[in-house]
């Protein structure tokens, strides 16, 4: 609805930092920390000055093994709004797998509400051959106790562009 868009003026703040090694021959990130921070200009009734914290640090230790993590911490509150950790193992070019954690703090958001969620994810990647691959990705809820999502992706690589068919299982909480 166009009716509903509203001019917002914000500066955004960023910090971006970068640390690499020399792997094999060829450069690689061994650190990299973004963090982000929004200031509004004109904050609406019910807003603050400045929007949440985001910070994004990946740690590549050796070239199979990365650790990720993104935050969205609210200033105002003090309190963690997003919490996202994730290792993730690629001992080649062919296979992944990644294990994650995620952490969203309940809250109101306009109209819609929603309770707090944490969840344990795995994703595998596979690389089948040079045209095609898959993803299995699980999302275990730790509040409910319960599988709540899975994903079965099917990939396939037309030089230009990617096609992907992706199949979503879903045992919502309400």
């Amino acid at each position: 609805n166009l009716d509903s868009i509203d001019a917002q003026n914000v500066i955004r703040f960023g910090l971006r930092n970068t640390l690499q090694t020399k792997r094999d021959g060829q450069l690689d990130d061994l650190l990299s920390w973004n963090l982000l921070l929004d200031w509004r200009l004109d904050p609406k009734p019910g807003q603050h000055k400045f929007n949440d914290l985001y910070s994004s640090v990946a740690f590549k230790p050796r070239t199979w093994l990365i650790a990720e993590s993104q935050n969205r911490y609210d200033l105002a509150s003090g309190r963690m709004n997003l919490a996202f950790e994730q290792l993730t193992f690629a001992p080649n070019d062919r296979w992944s797998w990644g294990l994650g954690y995620w952490y969203l703090r309940g809250g109101t958001w306009g109209n819609n509400t929603w309770i707090e969620n944490q969840a344990i994810t795995s994703t595998v990647f596979v690389r089948i051959n040079d045209n095609w691959g898959g993803r299995m990705t699980h999302n275990f809820n730790a509040v409910s106790g319960r599988l709540q999502e899975q994903y079965y992706t099917l990939y396939r690589d037309l030089r230009s562009w990617t096609a992907a068919l992706t199949f979503r299982v879903t045992d919502d909480v309400g």
